[in-house]
């Protein structure tokens, strides 16, 4: 329970967060070097894999907090969302002590992975394409909304 209320308080403050406008700063944040690098891949990847979520979620933020554009910044976190569970999924069918049920090799239930990576593999291009034929503006209120969405499901159910 203190996790499924830390992630959706945490789904929350960053959908309204993205739902106020962006300012304008002056001030350049420059990326980090490789050490630092690390510290955020190697956290970023462990609370995804812990909560069950992509890394997108986490690093949309950090990566417009670093001036990335905001397509360039969804496109990166889906890319690295792609490796973030990837990595998970061959992780928790590895270190699986015993099957949990009928379906499951490892910790992975394979018709749900089979639905989500088919339904993934399809729709991918879709959104592609749907991003950018949006304003960045559209694109910041419906991750805003998506956030908040989210965070109260998981708050409330």
């Amino acid at each position: 329970d203190i996790l499924r209320y830390f992630f959706g308080g945490f789904a929350c403050l960053v959908g309204f967060t993205f739902a106020r406008p962006i300012k304008v700063r002056f001030e350049e944040h420059k990326i980090p070097g490789i050490p630092a690098l690390s510290l955020i891949g190697t956290s970023v990847a462990t609370l995804s894999n812990l909560l069950g979520v992509g890394g997108g979620f986490f690093m949309m933020p950090i990566l417009l907090y670093y001036q990335f554009q905001e397509k360039n910044a969804a496109a990166t976190s889906v890319a690295i969302s792609f490796m973030i569970s990837f990595l998970g999924s061959i992780g928790y069918l590895l270190f699986a002590k015993s099957p949990t049920f009928q379906g499951c090799f490892g910790y992975v239930y394979i018709p749900a992975f089979l639905a989500i990576s088919a339904s993934g593999a399809v729709t991918a291009f879709y959104g592609v394409k749907l991003a950018h034929g949006l304003s960045a503006k559209v694109l910041r209120k419906i991750f805003s909304a998506m956030m908040v969405a989210v965070g109260l499901l998981m708050i409330f159910t």
